[in-house]
């Protein structure tokens, strides 16, 4: 879940601490496996930013300090008993949340056409993390 404004998000749920971990009950009806895990990790960035064409006042320049929660969903866990170590996730977080940190986001390539809400913010962490995270497992 990307928190800003109104804790609006998409692909991330929920507000858990880095060492939740979840068994899910119904993951074989809901998912068509036998189980699923998922794993949270959380990370936090402050950024400026201003949406075009709003028609109030986050049309102008402003600041937020976002907090965003990484899930991943494992099917399955390896020899140690792990779907995914909670180190690797929250590397992976920070090194993206590192190139948004302390910017003005309307400024950074992946917003010059895009207005950064907590919408396309979230999409665009899911397509800088789904290629560092993205297993067979």
């Amino acid at each position: 879940m990307l928190y800003g404004p109104g804790s609006i998000g998409l692909c991330w749920t929920g507000r858990v601490d880095r060492d939740h971990f979840e068994f899910l009950e119904e993951s074989k009806e809901r998912y068509g496996m036998a189980e699923v895990f998922e794993v949270f990790v959380t990370g936090r960035f402050a950024a400026a930013h201003s949406l075009r064409g709003h028609p109030g006042p986050c049309a102008r320049a402003h600041g937020h300090n976002w907090e965003v929660e990484l899930v991943v969903r494992c099917s399955r866990l390896d020899d140690c008993g792990l779907g995914v170590d909670f180190a690797d996730l929250q590397q992976a977080l920070q090194e993206v949340l590192g190139l948004l940190d302390h910017t003005d986001l309307n400024q950074l390539t992946a917003f010059r056409n895009d207005n950064p809400s907590a919408e396309n913010i979230a999409r665009y962490l899911f397509q800088e993390l789904s290629p560092r995270l993205d297993s067979e497992s």
